[in-house]
């Protein structure tokens, strides 16, 4: 809509919209884990007493030149454009609106519990996902 293209055509032919940051991968060679502080599981959702929890941070060495990182992770968030949301688009309203519907109301995961759910698996770390989500809703 941005671009001049009439509302009424975006509500009708968009069927996904998908957000996508990219996160570094910390190095398998050099990566070390260390259990989240309870201002870190509060922030991304995270059970404070659960004891199994660890999170990866990079270090460096040789294999990855010192950088601790070996390659490049997407975070996603997939939001279908169902019959509420082509309402939202036809009335013109705020990034917020969209938002709260989907992330809220529908429940869909947003890119930082994305990102939350790959610091467990190992993908990648908090600084990374703090570094791509902070300016977003």
């Amino acid at each position: 809509m941005n671009l001049g293209i009439a509302p009424f055509l975006v509500a009708s032919t968009l069927r996904l919209a998908i957000a996508q940051r990219l996160v570094r991968i910390p190095c398998s060679h050099c990566v070390t884990y260390r259990k989240p502080t309870a201002e870190e599981c509060e922030e991304f959702g995270w059970d404070a007493k659960d004891e199994s929890l660890k999170v990866p941070e990079a270090t460096g060495c040789d294999f990855c030149g010192g950088s601790g990182n070996a390659g490049r992770l997407a975070l996603y968030e997939m939001i279908p454009v169902d019959r509420e949301i082509r309402k939202l688009i036809l009335k013109n309203t705020d990034e917020q609106e969209f938002a709260d519907y989907a992330f809220k109301k529908l429940g869909l995961p947003t890119l930082k519990q994305d990102g939350a759910a790959k610091i467990l698996a190992g993908k990648t770390t908090i600084d990374e996902v703090r570094g791509v989500t902070s300016s977003v809703l």
